[in-house]
């Protein structure tokens, strides 16, 4: 039976420069629960970048435990004016998967106390007329998020982004459909028929920075003949993701490259983060028939998830 810490004071700060909670920040993520989403290595970024075109401004909530003077929760916020009203939010502008708090497990920041932090933020935050929070799970890692307990927030369901994988691989594969594991085995088969096929994994560096702007090309190309718009249309979308995949702060962006005979083929954009990968963006390039048959990003992705799952 897991026994909750005890019930103490706890005490809100706000912090508008980034800098100054950037200490405290880091090391409480190192032992806390946290999405890559709500990481400095993503909001610092996102903040220099598509924040500052929205002329956002920073408010980094740091809750700390009076008893043992340990910080125990962090809620990266933003304050932007959208429509006419000023509204508070977390950090996302439309690019995070999920909007929660950084939180230690111990229960120290629960629902049971998080009303409490919540009278203590309204206290100190600036003026607003709207405090919105979306996409937030009701739980993560199997751990309740803590907010879903106060008036008028509704949680997010978003299973449906996420893939589980058992301990082995090849439990995985058996659970697939026969047709899918059918159709992924030809389509590869295929593939390595036309020419020598491998991977390629990037972590930061300049080469993952032009591997990003391909990404970025074939994408545009391929939404435009589609009539959608695509995110990185936006300047400040497209220098946050280039910055983040050539900075490969803490392990965090990934690239990963499928080519055939030295030339890519398929490109996947994401985040690794405590054994998970959130995909961010996918592109496969066009110009040959014999290769798009073969659905390269799928094997892309398939072989991605083969190689991560035996990394651990």
């Amino acid at each position: 039976m897991t026994m909750l810490a005890p019930y103490t004071d706890l005490t809100v700060e706000i912090f508008e420069d980034l800098e100054v909670a950037r200490a405290r920040w880091l090391a409480l993520q190192e032992r806390a629960l946290a999405t890559p989403f709500q990481t400095w290595e993503w909001c610092a970024r996102l903040f220099g970048t598509v924040g500052a075109a929205h002329g956002a401004r920073p408010l980094v909530v740091m809750v700390k435990d009076g008893g043992s003077g340990e910080d125990v929760a962090l809620l990266p916020l933003a304050l932007e004016r959208r429509g006419g009203l000023q509204v508070v939010s977390f950090a996302d502008f439309g690019l995070g998967d999920y909007a929660m708090p950084v939180f230690v497990r111990d229960g120290t920041f629960r629902k049971e106390t998080a009303g409490r932090v919540r009278e203590l933020l309204l206290e100190q935050l600036p003026h607003a007329d709207l405090i919105h929070f979306d996409k937030m799970p009701g739980e993560f890692e199997g751990v309740e998020n803590p907010l879903t307990g106060l008036p008028g927030l509704a949680t997010a369901d978003l299973d449906c982004w996420q893939t589980r994988l058992p301990e082995r691989w090849e439990d995985y594969e058996k659970a697939l459909s026969k047709q899918s594991r059918r159709a992924i085995r030809r389509r590869a088969a295929k593939l390595d028929r036309l020419g020598v096929s491998e991977l390629e994994f990037l972590s930061g560096g300049e080469r993952a920075g032009r591997m990003l702007d391909l990404l970025r090309r074939v994408r545009k190309e391929r939404f435009e003949k589609l009539g959608r718009k695509d995110a990185m249309d936006d300047p400040a979308v497209l220098a946050f993701y280039h910055s983040l995949a050539v900075s490969g702060d803490g392990g965090l962006p990934l690239m990963s490259v499928l080519r055939l005979d030295g030339e890519v083929v398929a490109l996947v954009f994401g985040l690794l983060k405590d054994r998970h990968f959130y995909m961010l963006a996918m592109a496969f390039l066009h110009g040959n028939p014999a290769v798009e048959k073969c659905a390269p990003a799928l094997i892309l992705v398939h072989r991605m998830m083969c190689h991560l799952h035996a990394e651990g």
